[in-house]
């Protein structure tokens, strides 16, 4: 018969396996993570780009392994963060924070996978509005970097860096 720490070892390996963070974080870890998402929760978004930090290699490899596209997975995982910031407000903490996460970059994923399934949205854009694709991936391309800079900046306008 296994002893309980066997268990519980075998459980924490297996939760590695699995890619659950929470379930194999150290009580430093959380709590760091506890501190960032109270932080972010407040709107700092510093808190919220380190909360980021803590699963990004993890995201990026869902992301990639669903899309298999580089540039398709930088663009969902923008956009991933992106609700997941205005949707901090409504975590409830059931889950682990990362598990959250995940959950809002797979379905990312999945709305990107079933766009690029009717056409995708380049071409889609392009032939509405008569563009070249390429001058819609530029334009795509200028409006993300206006996104970042919004988000970078405070409610008053003042840059949060």
């Amino acid at each position: 018969m296994a002893s309980a720490s066997g268990a519980n070892e075998r459980t924490g390996e297996e939760a590695s396996k699995r890619g659950d963070r929470a379930a194999g974080q150290k009580p430093e870890e959380m709590a760091v993570e506890t501190h960032l998402l109270a932080r972010a929760r407040t709107g700092d978004l510093e808190a919220f780009v380190q909360l980021i930090g803590l699963h990004d290699r993890a995201l990026r490899a869902l992301a990639y392994r669903l899309l298999e596209d580089p540039q398709q997975m930088d663009d969902a995982l923008q956009e991933a963060y992106l609700k997941a910031f205005r949707s901090l407000g409504g975590f409830e903490g059931r889950s682990a924070f990362g598990s959250w996460l995940h959950r809002i970059v797979y379905n990312v994923c999945m709305d990107q996978l079933r766009q690029r399934s009717n056409g995708g949205r380049h071409l889609s854009l392009a032939e509405t509005d008569g563009m070249p694709v390429g001058t819609v991936r530029s334009r795509l391309s200028q409006a993300r970097g206006l996104l970042r800079r919004a988000l970078s900046e405070d409610k008053r306008g003042h840059d949060r860096s």
